[in-house]
């Protein structure tokens, strides 16, 4: 489908949208092991909350599930819940969050966590869109360290949800008047 010109953005604008991701790609080559999860698990949980949000009715009440100390869905582990239990991310996407978020869990209550502890070891072998071990034309080997297999998949996931809000708001739920 080709787009209208009033439907078009600017380089200028195109380039602004993508300033999250294009950091977030940054970070997470530069930062320590406790650093990449903390990143990961902030940019995965503020894209939920955008999802979650574009899906749910504009107004007061919406607001109250995401702010305030008793706020239902104000943890990255009810975000990946609430948009799983409202089809708003497919089941690969689902399993993936709750082992990124897991492994993220394991960092921020260890200060001796490593991507070389045998829990996330395994954690990290069970990512479902990480990148493989593979060989090359040569015949060489390529092992994928698992903290590479880690931000492959949290990168694999930030890019299937980067516009998902955008097309989810074009479900957003409206009010409904009820026969009494």
């Amino acid at each position: 489908m080709v787009a209208s010109d009033e439907n078009k953005i600017s380089k200028q604008e195109y380039e602004e949208y993508l300033k999250p991701l294009y950091s977030f790609m940054e970070k997470t080559n530069r930062e320590s092991d406790l650093g990449v999860t903390l990143v990961t698990a902030s940019m995965l949980d503020n894209m939920l909350e955008q999802i979650i949000r574009s899906y749910l009715l504009l107004n007061s009440a919406t607001e109250k599930l995401f702010n305030g100390a008793f706020a239902p869905i104000s943890s990255f582990s009810a975000r990946i819940s609430v948009s799983r239990s409202l089809g708003l991310i497919d089941e690969v996407e689902y399993s993936d969050l709750e082992k990124l978020r897991k492994i993220r869990n394991h960092f921020a209550h260890d200060l001796n966590a490593s991507f070389d502890d045998n829990n996330v070891i395994d954690a990290c072998k069970n990512l479902r869109t990480k990148a493989h071990d593979h060989s090359k034309i040569s015949g060489e080997t390529i092992v994928i360290s698992p903290r590479g297999q880690f931000i492959s998949a949290a990168i694999s996931v930030v890019n299937r949800l980067y516009n998902r809000a955008v097309y989810v708001e074009r479900s957003r739920l409206t009010e409904k008047r009820w026969k009494l």
